[in-house]
This record gives structure tokens, sequence and C-alpha cells, in this order.
């Protein structure tokens, strides 16, 4: 807790010295005292600094806000047992039994391994923001491990794709954040930017807990959408997260259109379901950002309101005939993609990181057989391309420790420990490196998990 002390000599000093970045950090985290929240402590898979320099107060506590919440969703999804066979997952991805008689997740080994890719994504969603990539033994962590927030052209980008303004009938075009590639900030690293759009005085984005603060029903939510959903659509798109797919903003085969919005990411996902003469799923929702997104907020809003459908797409016409809390659910996305420029390759084998349970994927019921309800994805912290070399590497421990290279994966069909794993701590009299039991807090973050412990029986 900052004393009041402290409070006093940050405010007279503000009114003497222009503000710096670190004044404004200060400053920003008396405003969040209530929640103790430091930004920087909490999500080191973050780069805050140009968002200190570039955002205004109120701007970066909007950031700050959403970007906790956005790590809460995306969790509250990911924790939920079976999540591939929940309503949100049905309306974005279609399940499995309402894919009956139809080509599913399961029913051929490219849409396994395209499956597990999904979960996959989720999983490293729903851990890069708080985890970041394991720091050096000094604890400190590098800007290209990170992805960058900022509320201006983040530093090495050259032009914008955020307006400035509304257009002269006050409506807003363009995006309300961009996620920039490396190759784009000019060797900086991965960025967001959030554009003026995002906070924009006329609340087309609105916290999530302030959306879900009053009763509304499901024929309402092409308007509800959030802070929250808009940071989850952007971190969809950010390789840094891990994620093997290219994630991107696809645009609908038959028109042209961007695939954006609840209807549009339903549509897209259900696109083969009512043709007899075509398979069911369409694997390319796995590289679309807003089905995820619409998928993670869904499943918040479902819960928080007490809906009860199966996710399945209400009419048009009910949706469009609502009077409450539509809006405008437009958003354009930066850069569309077709489908055709989609590399399906991407998707053939499995991540390294993951294994599937014992047992096949159309053993009994696929949504609850143990291929899939005990597949694992361990942690990946970087780009995926890199985390294929730097898997064969030493690595840091959370505690500050040495983990040998075999730590970095499960070992086997399983989620156990390599027996390979060795864990360095210490060093000997000699200066020799002395071997460390995994069990140590110290070692802590190693890819899978120790065995259980056996109890001697008493005599």
């Amino acid at each position: 807790m900052i004393s009041i002390k402290l409070y006093i000599a940050i405010s007279f000093l503000s009114s003497f010295v222009i503000a710096t970045p670190i004044l404004h950090r200060i400053k920003s985290l008396l405003k969040r005292q209530s929640q103790q929240l430091d930004p920087v402590r909490v999500f080191p898979g973050i780069f805050w600094d140009e968002a200190y320099q570039t955002c205004t107060t109120e701007e970066l506590d909007i950031v700050v806000e959403a970007t906790r919440m956005a790590d809460e969703m995306i969790n509250a999804f990911q924790n939920t047992q079976g999540f591939w066979a929940t309503p949100a997952w049905n309306r974005y991805f279609v399940r499995d039994s309402s894919a009956a008689g139809k080509t599913n997740w399961y029913s051929n080994v490219r849409n396994q391994d395209l499956f597990i890719d999904v979960i996959n994504d989720i999983k490293q969603a729903s851990m890069f923001p708080k985890k970041g990539r394991k720091p050096a033994p000094d604890g400190s962590r590098s800007r290209l491990k990170q992805v960058g927030y900022s509320c201006k052209r983040p530093t090495g980008v050259l032009g914008t794709k955020c307006a400035a303004g509304p257009n002269s009938f006050g409506k807003w075009s363009g995006p309300s954040a961009v996620t920039w590639y490396p190759s784009a900030t000019d060797g900086h690293g991965w960025a967001i930017e959030f554009c003026p759009r995002f906070f924009q005085a006329e609340g087309e984005l609105r916290y999530i807990n302030d959306i879900t603060s009053n009763p509304k029903s499901e024929k309402s939510l092409p308007g509800m959408r959030s802070y929250e959903y808009a940071i989850a659509h952007e971190w969809m798109h950010t390789g840094i997260f891990g994620f093997r797919l290219a994630i991107k903003d696809l645009k609908e085969p038959e028109n042209d259109n961007d695939v954006y919005g609840d209807q549009a990411c339903h549509d897209f996902a259900w696109l083969n379901m009512d043709d007899p003469h075509t398979p069911g799923i369409n694997e390319y929702t796995a590289y679309n950002a807003d089905n995820y997104a619409w998928m993670f907020q869904y499943a918040w809003f479902r819960n928080a309101l007490g809906w009860t459908s199966d996710g399945t797409m209400i009419s048009k016409d009910v949706v469009s005939s609502d009077p409450v809390d539509i809006g405008d659910p437009i958003d354009d996305p930066a850069d569309g993609v077709k489908m055709s420029d989609i590399d399906l390759s991407q998707s053939t084998g499995i991540p390294i990181n993951c294994q599937p349970g014992p047992g096949n994927a159309n053993d009994g019921n696929p949504e609850t057989n143990t291929w899939t309800t005990q597949l694992t994805c361990a942690y990946v912290g970087e780009d995926y391309s890199d985390f294929l070399n730097d898997v064969k590497a030493e690595f840091t421990s959370d505690g500050g420790c040495t983990l040998s290279a075999q730590c970095n994966l499960p070992f086997g069909d399983g989620n156990a420990v390599d027996p390979n794993c060795v864990c360095y701590c210490d060093k000997d009299i000699s200066g020799e490196r002395e071997i460390t039991p995994l069990r140590d807090p110290r070692c802590a973050g190693f890819a899978g998990s120790l065995p259980t412990p056996r109890l001697k029986a008493r005599r």
C-alpha cells in the first residue's frame, strides 16, 4: 500500500513537474489501490511502457481493467469442464451432438489435429498474459517475448489503421484495436494499438460487468460488445501467445463480407450444417479470431445472465426486431483474409506441446471419452516457431533455478513429467551444479506432473 505521505509528495511534485511515464504509472497505481493491481507485475506477458507513455490516465484505467477481466473471462471458459460440449462452443464451433450424421471435430485425423490446435489456442490464451515468457536468471524479461500495448501508433510502425474520429454522420469506421506483427514494428515485437474508437464516449464498448449488471435476453446479444471481448479478439491474433495456427480475420466465402460479430461468427461455424451434400463443421472457424472472442464472451454472458439455450442461433428476424440494447454491431477488422488464402497444412499433425489422452477420438462419446477429457497441452510462452527451437534448451524455473531441456514437455502419451527432467538450484564447493529434487518449490515451471507420493503403511 502506498503511504499517504507518498501520495502527498507525488501530488506536490506533479504540480511542478511535467508528467513522465513513471509518474503516470504511480498515479494510475494510486487510482487502483482498491484492487491492488499493478499490471506490470500481474501481467508480465504484456509490455506496458508504451501504454504509460501514450494513454491518458482514463484510457490506461480502461485498458488495465479490461485486460484483467479479459483474462478472467477466458480462464472461466478454459476451466469449464468439457467446454467443447458447451452451448458457447456449439454456437461458434459446433459441438459433436449437433453434427450428428455429418463430419465433426473427431471424424478424421485432420479434424482431430485441428481440434487439438483449437484446444491449445484456448489454453495458451488463458495463460500467456499472466505468465509471459520464462524470465532470465536475473528476473529480466525481453520486450521481444512480450506483446506491447499502446494508445498511439506503436514504435516502429509506419502509418495507422485507426480512424481518428467518426465521420460527418457521427459513425465510426475501422477497428477498435489493431494487432501489429513484429515485421510491422520494425523488429520491436508484437504490439496491440488501442484506437480512439476503443475509448469513444458514446460507449460502443462497455465493461463486461456493466453489461451484465441488468437482466438481458439472448436476443440483445448483437449489441453486447465489451472491452474484454475486443481485447480477447486481439489476443487471438498475437502469435507470441504460443499458437501454432496463424489466426486471422476471415471473410465469408459467398460475399466477401467480414466474419465479424455474433451473427456472422455463428453462421460461419454452421455454414455447412443445413446442406445435405456438404460436410458438417466448418474447419476454418479455427482460424477466425472473432469466433474465439465471441465464444468466450457468450459463455460469460450465459452464466452471468442465466441464459438457457443450447447456443444455436435464433432467427435473424427475431434478433433485428428486438428493441433492447442492439446498437451498432459493426467494428471493421483491420485486414480481412479470404478462406482460400488460409494454409490448412498448419494443422498437419498436432502441436508438440500437446498430448491426447489414451484411446481413440471416436471411442464411445467423443465429448466424454478419455482421448478428449485427458488431452493436455503444456505451456508455450512464446512464438510457436521459437518454441520448437527453445524446447531443446535449458530454461529458468519459476524459482530462478535451471531446468534441463527435457523439462519443456511432458512425457509420453500422458501428462507425467519427463523422467530425464533435472533441476539445478545450487552448486557444490567446486562450483559443479547440484541436482535439486523437482518437488522443491524453486523448481516449479517444468511441464507435466510428478507422481503422487505413496504413503507408507503403518505397522
